[in-house]
C-alpha cells in the first residue's frame, strides 16, 4: 500500500487528471501523505547585445511567485476531497530534482502526468515523465 505519493506537477493540461486519479487514491484509505512538488528551472543571466547583462532575480522572484500560485491552486483542489497536501517548490532540473526528493522522503508512489508531445519535441527534449520513469527510486504512476 502506498502512503507517501508525491505529485509533480507543472501548468500543463494533464493537472487536472492526476488531482482527480491522486484523490481516488486517496479515498480508498486515507491513511496517505499527498505532496505537492513543483520545480523552477534556473534562470541565468541574460546577455542582450553587446555589454548589456540583465539581471535576472525578479524574473526567479516572478518564477517562485507563480510556482507557490500553482502549488496554491492544486491544493485548493484536493482540498475539496479533504486531503491537506504538503507543498514543495524546488529549482533544478525536473526529473532529477523528483528523483531526489522521492529518494530523500522515501516516497512510495510518484505520479506524473503524460503531455502529448510531438515526435520531434520528443525526440530533441524528451519528456519529464519518461526521465522520472527510469531514474524514479519509487513506483511511478504515469496520467494521461
Amino acid at each position: 500500500m502506498y502512503k507517501r505519493i508525491l505529485v509533480p506537477i507543472d501548468d500543463s493540461d494533464t493537472v487536472d487528471s492526476i488531482l482527480h486519479e491522486v484523490a481516488q487514491i486517496w479515498m480508498e484509505n486515507r491513511n496517505r501523505t499527498i505532496t505537492l512538488f513543483h520545480v523552477l528551472r534556473p534562470v541565468n543571466s541574460l546577455g542582450v547585445g553587446t555589454g548589456y547583462i540583465v539581471d535576472t532575480a525578479h524574473v526567479q522572484t516572478r518564477l517562485e511567485k507563480d510556482g507557490h500560485q500553482l502549488l496554491e491552486q492544486a491544493g485548493e483542489r484536493l482540498s475539496y476531497f479533504g486531503i491537506e497536501p504538503k507543498m514543495v517548490l524546488e529549482w533544478g532540473e525536473p526529473a532529477r530534482e523528483i528523483s531526489r526528493y522521492a529518494e530523500s522522503e522515501d516516497i512510495d508512489l510518484i505520479v506524473v502526468g503524460n503531455k502529448d508531445k510531438g515526435l520531434l519535441d520528443k525526440l530533441l527534449s524528451g519528456s519529464v515523465s519518461q526521465r522520472v520513469v527510469e531514474k524514479a527510486p519509487a513506483d511511478v504512476l504515469v496520467v494521461k
